[in-house]
């Protein structure tokens, strides 16, 4: 039989994981919007330049501040955590906070956030998680199309939205609230036990192809037109929702990268109607990618 003690510690568990999933209900409720769709990311220590950029890209792009108030971070480790409250009113830790093995030294970040990732669809959250490299200039809802349970941005776009030609990045990605991705998001992290090597691109890209017929997914590829990437050359200033340093060597070549591009938007929109529709008077700057 179980001891005394055995039983205490398997009841205290319980009770701080009740506890923790009541204080997130209540956090996702004051995040999301009014149709429980809201934006995460993730932060760790090592990213905090990056994150800096990823923040202001939000204040400068076209009515992208509002979608501030909709957007949880969540911190690998507490140096994260803190650096995220500098700037951000949401911020959540991927682990219990005050714990000395926090999610970056455990090894297990990618199964955690899939972990999260799950619950948000299991409590009726559809999210867009993205990544910190990635510049947020314009709100995206529109060209999500109805119906879609995943959308994923990709690196070099095929021409057709529904091609598993299409190679999905990871960086960008949409997810419904639905029993389909529950089902998906198990299939994810059996992956991550069976692969404990493989990264998360490799993780994803596996998942959906394999799981298209048996989970029943409506996916969709995002037009790079719309959510380009440094992969390939800037598409028009006018069409851009999201910019992502891909095709990167180094967080140091994705900070100089995005921050000439955050330099260029900036410029592109203090350029007046009658130039912008003339098509004259701003073109990305060479500055604006990573060295190739």
């Amino acid at each position: 039989m179980a001891s005394l003690e055995t039983i205490n510690n398997s009841s205290c568990v319980l009770l701080q994981q009740k506890t923790k999933l009541r204080v997130l209900k209540k956090s996702l409720r004051r995040i999301a919007r009014d149709d429980n769709i809201l934006i995460i990311a993730t932060l760790d220590a090592a990213s905090r330049s990056l994150f800096d950029l990823f923040i202001e890209s939000f204040r400068v792009g076209e009515r992208t501040d509002v979608l501030i108030r909709h957007l949880l971070v969540l911190a690998t480790d507490q140096k994260a955590l803190e650096h995220c409250r500098s700037s951000h009113m949401h911020c959540h830790l991927l682990g219990a906070e005050g714990n000395s093995r926090s999610a970056a030294d455990d090894g297990h970040v990618m199964m955690r956030q899939l972990e999260f990732q799950q619950t948000l669809v299991e409590l009726g959250y559809s999210f867009i998680y993205t990544d910190l490299d990635v510049m947020w200039f314009r709100i995206p809802w529109h060209h999500l199309e109805s119906g879609t349970y995943l959308g994923f941005a990709t690196d070099l776009f095929e021409g057709d939205a529904k091609s598993l030609q299409n190679v999905p990045n990871g960086g960008l990605m949409y997810v419904k609230a639905c029993s389909n991705n529950v089902e998906l998001y198990k299939y994810w992290k059996l992956l991550c036990k069976q692969y404990p090597t493989a990264d998360r691109q490799s993780i994803l890209s596996k998942g959906l192809t394999d799981g298209v017929v048996p989970f029943n997914l409506r996916f969709q590829f995002l037009d790079t037109a719309n959510f380009g990437g440094f992969c390939q050359p800037r598409g028009e200033p006018s069409k851009v929702c999201t910019v992502q340093a891909n095709c990167c060597g180094s967080a140091e070549e994705k900070v100089r990268g995005l921050r000439s591009l955050i330099q260029d938007w900036k410029k592109y929109r203090s350029i007046s109607m009658e130039e912008k529709e003339g098509g004259g008077g701003f073109s990305w700057s060479n500055t604006s990618r990573c060295e190739q």
